[in-house]
């Protein structure tokens, strides 16, 4: 019941979800660590029993391990009174008996180490790996056995306890990858802790037979001969056998043998997501490979979605390693290693990860596993296209190879599926249909559209110009009559695809005026809100990718728009008004960049609103870009307009304050790239400097000499100071 409350899955729990004046998760989770007292002290001592039995101990480990991740770092204060009785129990013998408790507590170990943290955590990682691996050694030693136990056993008997390796042993060692230096702590054993997932993910025991009626046939085939029954002894209803349509077939399958493969799938993921560029190649590469079948599996559209997702972690865990391996702080590959690790790159990530992934997105039927297939081809080209710091700047200086004429065919494929995805979603709702599972399909088929148009957007960006020949054959036929309605459900990704055409492509000639009229359009519609975003970055992206004025009168008629969005404040931390917000502040910046648009007044203005607007804080990509522009200005005005340049370096020295430098090669996670910030921090040290030269001569005339404050030393170095 303890273990059921931290899950917040109870009717008393649900009542938290009307609370209107903090966030849900926070609400919650003071609600359960205000349990504390109450609680943590008949678990510690149910622990500590020596009279308990095995079930109860793995009733509390649950508990235990369910409120230390809801409290998370709030168990702090409480580590100390349960790690030591945890690893006892690690200490007793390994046994058949004590197996599931073991498995347990190496489980309820890594879930509480990993919501406290590494600085309490890490001296007792490895302890809790040792045993991971020991027990893992044991039940792999045990398994071929325990199957023979079972097979003699009957059915009735829970004999074996293979659930524990993919249930508990092998997520633990993915909470443990993921701590704060778990990666090098994981990395030396990755071999070993794949092998098990990998060997269910490749065995074959999850078809029992088939059964399929030929056309005009009087008999059907079942397995592998012809008769009018099926097998001898098998029915539909046999236990842990499960009946599956698929067309004109009938597969039965194994039950368990098939959430094995599910649960196979997820923990390679997981295990590839936590270890990242630490996970050696020749792992994923063995792993991607188990995977690639399940994606097509018949029978489960469960594995089969597991399998994609999971295959977009391994790619963005091997991309990441690209990244990382044989390159210099600039981003550029240096020398045989990174041609190495390049190859290394590509095999997995493309020739295994995304041809697979695409081929199932191509031939897959259900609707939740279509959007998981299109999820995970967004991730791996998300992440070929912007795995470096400073976004796809530095990714195209380094980047993987994909011919012209695959990304081509590519994305005319996406854009076959994506049809045939919106033309099956229109033909189930004219059928008004009151199928219970309709409102399902209806969201699945939205997110897959919205994956689609990721995935293209990431393609851009790798290909950049050489994707024209697709965008005007393929993309812009079937994207283009999407724009012209507002209510038209893909009118928002018809948006995104048309703004990555003009950025990356670099078409705007043929597609720039045109987009700027769509975003105009439902900037001027207040009650499309939740265009406006999207809706004012286009505009941006056509400013800045140089349509004149007089090809698009869009501009004049989105001014006023903009400059409203542009100073709308959010109330309660609202990303979705931050985002608008921030989005109209930039496209007043590029709008003030259009020759012959603007007298100097006027784009003066427009350049202090966007000033204004900072800090961004909800796209950092765009963050990084204005932030660039700002720099510049700054020193153009700083000669020809002092007061734009005082007002530039107050509001660029608040934004450097909060920015946390990250060092290459990890993905972008600050709002300057390393070369403004230390541009900016140039300009902010001779600003100091010189107000000190000007309050020192003062001084000494006035008043005697004085010794000056250091010139915003904190603030240079990562702390705020006032300008």
């Amino acid at each position: 019941a303890l273990g059921l409350f931290a899950t917040g899955d109870t009717d008393e729990t649900a009542a938290l979800e009307d609370d209107d004046d903090d966030d849900e998760e926070d609400v919650f989770r003071r609600c359960v660590v205000g349990s504390f007292e109450a609680t943590l002290p008949s678990l510690a001592y149910a622990l500590n029993a020596r009279s308990a039995d095995r079930n109860a101990i793995r009733a509390c480990l649950g508990a235990v391990a369910q409120l230390a991740v809801c409290a998370k770092r709030a168990f702090a204060p409480y580590y100390g009174h349960f790690l030591p009785p945890i690893l006892g129990l690690l200490g007793r013998p390994r046994s058949p008996e004590n197996a599931q408790f073991r498995a347990a507590a190496v489980a309820c170990a890594a879930r509480v180490g990993a919501a406290v943290g590494a600085d309490l955590f890490q001296h007792d990682a490895p302890k809790v790996l040792a045993c991971l691996l020991g027990d893992l050694d044991a039940e792999v030693a045990d398994e071929s056995r325990a199957d023979d136990a079972q097979g003699n056993q009957g059915d009735d008997e829970d004999v074996v306890d293979d659930d524990l390796i993919l249930g508990d042993l092998l997520p633990a060692a993915a909470l443990l990858a993921g701590i704060k230096g778990g990666r090098s702590l994981v990395a030396p054993v990755a071999a070993k802790l794949f092998g098990p997932a990998v060997a269910v993910a490749s065995s074959t025991a999850s078809l029992v037979d088939y059964t399929v009626q030929l056309p005009g046939a009087t008999t059907t085939t079942t397995g592998t001969t012809t008769t009018g029954t099926p097998k001898t002894g098998t029915t539909p209803r046999e236990k842990g056998v499960a009946e599956v349509a698929l067309g004109d077939a009938r597969l039965r399958v194994d039950v368990r043998g098939i959430w094995k493969k599910e649960r196979a799938a997820d923990v390679i993921g997981n295990l590839a997501e936590a270890l990242g560029p630490a996970l050696p190649v020749e792992v994923a590469r063995g792993a991607a490979t188990a995977l690639v079948p399940l994606t097509v599996l018949a029978g489960s559209s469960a594995v089969r979605s597991a399998a994609s997702l999971s295959l977009g972690q391994i790619a963005g865990a091997v991309v990441a390693r690209q990244r990382r391996c044989g390159l210099n702080n600039n981003g550029e590959g240096v020398g045989d290693a990174a041609a190495a690790v390049l190859g290394e790159t590509t095999d997995v990530a493309l020739r295994i990860g995304l041809s697979a992934v695409c081929r199932a997105l191509e031939a897959e039927t259900d609707d939740a596993a279509f959007s998981a297939h299109a999820q995970a081809v967004s991730a791996v080209l998300d992440r070929l296209s912007d795995a470096a710091p400073g976004g796809f700047e530095v990714a195209r200086r380094t980047p993987v190879s994909l011919a012209p004429k695959d990304a081509c065919d590519l994305a005319t494929a996406l854009a076959t599926v994506a049809k045939r995805a919106l033309e099956d979603g229109l033909s189930l709702l004219q059928r008004e249909t009151d199928d219970e599972d309709f409102e399902d399909f209806d969201d699945d088929g939205a997110d897959a559209q919205a994956e689609i148009a990721n995935a293209l957007q990431a393609l851009a960006k790798i290909a950049g110009p050489a994707l024209r020949p697709a965008v005007d054959g393929a993309l812009a036929p079937f994207y283009g009559p999407h724009l012209a309605d507002l209510e038209d459900p893909l009118y928002e990704n018809a948006l995104c695809v048309f703004v990555d055409a003009v950025q990356y492509v670099e078409a705007a000639d043929a597609y720039g005026p045109g987009l700027a009229s769509a975003a105009a359009v439902a900037l001027a519609d207040p009650g499309k809100t939740q265009f406006h975003a999207t809706a004012a970055y286009a505009l941006a992206v056509v400013a800045r990718a140089g349509v004149p004025a007089s090809a698009s009168p869009a501009y004049g008629h989105a001014l006023a728009n903009l400059r409203a969005l542009a100073v709308e404040e959010a109330e309660d931390d609202d990303d979705a008004k931050d985002r608008v917000r921030e989005n109209a502040a930039n496209a007043l910046a590029a709008l003030a960049t259009v020759p012959d648009f603007l007298d100097a007044p006027q784009r003066r203005a427009l350049q202090v609103q966007r000033l204004r607007a900072l800090p961004y804080v909800r796209d950092l990509e765009e963050a990084r870009r204005a932030h660039r522009d700002l720099v510049a200005l700054l020193v153009e005005a700083k000669r020809d307009d002092p007061d734009l340049a005082n007002l530039a370096l107050s509001k660029l020295a608040d934004a450097l304050a909060t920015f946390h430098d990250t060092d290459f090669p990890d993905p972008p996670e600050g709002s300057f790239d390393q070369p403004t910030a230390r541009r900016l921090a140039d300009l902010l040290a001779e600003h100091g400097a010189a107000q000190n030269n000007h309050h020192h001569h003062h001084r000494s005339k006035s008043y005697g000499a004085q010794v000056a404050r250091p010139p915003l030393r904190g603030l240079v170095n990562g702390t705020h100071a006032s300008t």
